[in-house]
């Protein structure tokens, strides 16, 4: 996972952020046995080598454009994004997400007779381990595209989680907030409370102007699960618990 407070790749005004800080994992079993340890007083002795491997790193990005029947040149179009890099239970994050990316990609082409606006679905890469350097790295290099044409980003992310039935607490922007509600309402039959767009899930174009809305969509219900997610995200009105322990 990112420690990196640094958005993207460094500049030189931000590369003194990146930390020096050598952190590791070690698997879940591993660390059971050394508390037991501890909690038995034995003289536990740990040794961990690590080395710190920096810099720069061609990753891939998918991209795909549907047009409507018809289309305009530069014609508005809407950014539907997902991140591709995957951990542990990785067919959640994010595979699930590039799934359900593919079905909405399908379904849609159908009914592109009735489309005001082109589809371009884009798969990133380095989302956890680069900071979001593939959408960062889009946003620099589209910039003008982007300014001109997106109408809005749609970003997706760990749907189908075990047991995440609650749909009410994911970001939207202002802008797009009664869309959202009438969303997830229609299709989810819940009521779209909404979070404040965070920074975080590739949310790489605020700087462009460009609205966004969604990001994880899906939690377990509050107060069923052990989580992380919901001490970042978390309030008194949250009705989801973030994602699962993994």
């Amino acid at each position: 996972m990112c420690i990196s407070p640094v958005w993207g790749s460094p500049t030189p005004e931000t590369l003194a952020r990146l930390p020096a800080t050598v952190v590791l994992s070690i698997a879940k079993q591993d660390g059971e046995t050394l508390k037991r340890q501890l909690a038995d007083s034995e003289d536990v002795r740990v040794s961990l080598y690590a080395e710190v491997d920096t810099g720069w790193r061609q990753t891939p990005i998918l991209e795909a454009t549907l047009l409507p029947e018809g289309a305009l040149a530069d014609a508005p179009f809407v950014l539907f994004s997902g991140h591709q890099d995957t951990w542990h239970y990785g067919v959640m994050d994010n595979g699930t997400a590039n799934a359900t990316m593919l079905k909405v990609a399908r379904i849609m082409a159908a009914e592109r007779a009735a489309w005001r606006r082109d589809l371009r679905l884009c798969f990133w890469s380095g989302r956890s381990h680069g900071r979001y350097s593939g959408s960062t790295w889009y946003a620099d290099n589209h910039w003008l595209e982007l300014a001109k044409r997106c109408a809005v980003h749609v970003n997706v992310d760990s749907t189908g989680g075990r047991g995440a039935t609650v749909l009410a607490d994911a970001p939207a922007a202002s802008e797009l907030l009664a869309l959202a509600r009438g969303a997830v309402k229609a299709e989810g039959h819940q009521r779209f409370d909404g979070l404040r767009m965070s920074r975080a899930g590739d949310q790489s174009f605020w700087g462009i102007g460009i609205p966004s809305m969604f990001m994880g969509m899906g939690e377990q219900p509050a107060g069923q699960s052990i989580d992380a997610t919901a001490s970042v995200f978390g309030s008194s009105r949250r009705k989801g618990a973030g994602f699962g322990w993994w």
